[in-house]
């Protein structure tokens, strides 16, 4: 088994790693994104990877830079209350997944990890589980305890290691009676190298039409009911009401998630059309050209556990204000990197944007904090070593004690 030099892995060999996700496409937002950042570091750290998911929106939307990342696709028959039902899983897994040494499942009530805890226990293959944030049964919470009795509870008990992004979610997996020993607290990583050539400023405000000198105020995520766009669009009316804020612009981009039709609804009737863009999803040089552009990027929501937006958005140097909800305040530094402001306080948003708008020279130096930061705390390139150490141990225990040693 390697060891921990200050945080540093230093193993051995290469491992055959399973990444289990129950999608993997643009429009399921910083989940998916999350498990394409960890495939690539993988493979590119001299492992073998096969992405086991559903085809779930892949047709519309692929990652544009998969590259040559093994990608198992079983069709998904019917989503089931948020449970992507793809039996094909069954025979894939039999296929391909007989010289796996670890699986890594991403998020935790789906489908695919039925099917692919089942198969791990059967072959004595140890998994590491990576919540995501879905472990609180906030909204359908009868089917969620449901799915928690049935299998939740035992994916689990048999998980070798849990990963929380942040202390916050660590706690969440301790209420669900997990050992703090099993857990390890590793953020989401941002790849440094895909932000060292920035879109020339200018590129996006040109694409859509946008006068250069209009101050950009960003959403980027999905367009659902819990992101708290309602909160931003009433925040942003009142910033219009300030004569001394009426060359801003709020634009929102990223693909529906149920919420569009609500959103615009809001906008006819608070009667800033002319100051609201919807934009749709951006691929990735698109996203970056938006907040290259952008003065803020903002995210109102009411639950988060760590959006990959925020180190985006950092790495290109842009301040965050972000809802103090579960673990951001861990995330984005009052003051320094960001402000944080109480979920759902629209005279508090108000005031957040209105400040970064008013003062550039302070926006810019949190600007440059942030950017110091992801630097020091994010890079994938770093973070991707103690992944590694979780599964050496993990695999190397396997090793020691197979399935049938007793």
């Amino acid at each position: 088994m390697g060891e921990r030099v200050n945080e540093t892995y230093v193993g051995p060999n290469s491992l055959n790693v399973g990444i289990v996700t129950p999608f993997l496409t643009p429009m399921a937002g910083g989940s998916a994104t999350s498990v394409l950042i960890l495939a690539r570091s993988l493979q590119t750290r001299g492992h073998s990877v096969t992405v086991f998911t559903s085809d779930y929106h892949r047709e519309e939307s692929k990652f544009e830079d998969e590259g040559d990342l093994t990608i198992v696709e079983s069709r998904c028959l019917a989503n089931l209350s948020g449970l992507l039902y793809a039996p094909e899983l069954k025979k894939e897994l039999k296929k391909g997944a007989q010289t796996i040494e670890v699986f890594d499942f991403a998020n935790f009530r789906t489908y695919q990890n039925i099917v692919a805890e089942s198969f791990a226990r059967q072959h004595g293959i140890p998994y590491v589980l990576r919540a995501h944030g879905s472990l609180p049964r906030l909204g359908k919470s009868v089917p969620k305890w449901i799915f928690d009795m049935t299998y939740g509870n035992r994916i689990l008990d048999n998980s070798s290691s849990m990963v929380a992004v942040t202390q916050a979610e660590a706690n969440q997996y301790e209420t669900f009676g997990v050992e703090p020993r099993k857990i390890s607290v590793i953020p989401n990583g941002v790849e440094l190298n895909k932000f060292s050539n920035l879109p020339t400023r200018g590129e996006f405000t040109s694409k859509f039409k946008i006068s250069q000198n209009t101050r950009i105020v960003l959403f980027l995520g999905r367009i659902h009911r819990i992101k708290g766009i309602d909160t931003l669009l009433k925040s942003y009316y009142r910033l219009t009401k300030d004569k001394s804020d009426n060359d801003s612009l709020l634009v929102i981009a990223g693909p529906d998630d149920g919420y569009l039709r609500d959103a615009q609804l809001l906008v006819r009737r608070l009667g800033i059309r002319d100051k609201v863009l919807f934009c749709g999803l951006l691929n990735f040089k698109e996203k970056l050209a938006a907040i290259v552009d952008s003065a803020v990027v903002v995210l109102p929501s009411y639950y988060e556990t760590f959006p990959n937006v925020v180190l985006e958005a950092y790495a290109c140097s842009r301040p965050v204000i972000a809802s103090r909800v579960q673990g951001m305040e861990e995330i984005v530094i009052d003051g320094q990197t960001g402000i944080l402001f109480l979920a759902s306080n629209v005279e508090q948003l108000t005031e957040g944007i209105s400040s970064v708008l008013r003062d550039v020279e302070g926006a810019n130096a949190m600007g440059r904090h942030a950017r110091e930061l992801v630097e020091r705390e994010y890079d994938q390139n770093k973070l991707i070593l103690r992944t590694e150490a979780i599964y050496e141990e993990i695999a190397g225990a396997s090793r020691s004690n197979p399935p049938n040693a007793h």
